[in-house]
């Protein structure tokens, strides 16, 4: 069964991308968004094309963080205290998908995915997607300490062992 019809729900760069893709397979596209195109996560993130670092959230170092900083509220991942019960089952799942097998299989798949995502945006600027893009070569990372610069180490040497690219 071929499928004719589709709703992409969100206009941000991934919907967009994912409705040009789709009609291009003669597939009848609408998308549906909830406030206006690229104004979630796509300004949020910037819009950066950055494969090397898509990488999986859910892992065993950011439980860890996550389970010092969730409750302060300095913190990038502070939650308040709530009985939402929602947002604790959510919260659980998260934890529970946290290992590095479940990592290491997720990392695979975004490898594959990586190494034809650039290719892909070019796809769109060649079907007349205007927005411009700007090389953020070389990417800097500053840290207070040769501590805190492992982990980020660390990641970059569990891409490349699961096949993905990092220069």
């Amino acid at each position: 069964m071929r499928v004719r019809r589709v709703i992409v729900v969100g206009a941000g760069v991934v919907g967009l991308s994912t409705a040009w893709f789709l009609q291009e397979h003669d597939v009848e596209v609408t998308v549906v968004e909830r406030t206006a195109v690229a104004a979630d996560a796509s300004w949020g993130n910037a819009g950066w094309l950055a494969p090397a670092l898509t990488l999986p959230l859910p892992e065993p170092a950011v439980l860890r963080y996550g389970l010092r900083s969730v409750f302060r509220p300095s913190s990038p991942v502070y939650v308040p205290p709530t009985t939402d019960v929602k947002l604790l089952r959510f919260l659980a799942d998260f934890a529970r998908h946290c290992t590095t097998r479940r990592w290491k299989s997720s990392m695979e798949v975004f490898a594959r995915v990586n190494r034809i995502a650039l290719g892909a945006y070019d796809d769109l600027a060649r079907g007349g997607v205007t927005e411009p893009t700007h090389s953020a070569d070389p990417f800097l990372a500053a840290f207070t300490s040769e501590t805190e610069r492992e982990p980020l180490i660390e990641e970059f040497e569990h891409v490349r062992a699961a096949g993905g690219e990092v220069e």
